[in-house]
């Protein structure tokens, strides 16, 4: 029994290790002629808005189904959520 619960410890860890080390997913986004107009950054439920000069506008944070928006200070402005 011992062996079995050291074995289902040791999966939850390696699990729990690999989402820490996953990396950052970027989504970049364009006008209509090309330029960088900014970008949406996601780590652990949390996205992070920046303009063009790489200022934060905003960020997004995602709890179970509810998703809390804040503004550049950290405000939140709202929230949504889903089923």
């Amino acid at each position: 029994m011992r062996t079995i619960i050291i074995i289902i410890a040791a999966a939850l860890v390696a699990a729990a290790g690999s989402a820490l080390a996953e990396p950052p997913q970027t989504r970049t986004f364009y006008n209509e002629k090309g330029q960088e107009v900014g970008r949406a950054t996601t780590r652990h439920g949390t996205t992070t808005f920046q303009n063009e000069r790489g200022q934060i506008t905003g960020r997004a944070e995602r709890r179970g189904s509810t998703t809390n928006f804040y503004n550049e200070r950290g405000q939140m402005i709202g929230s949504s959520r889903g089923r």
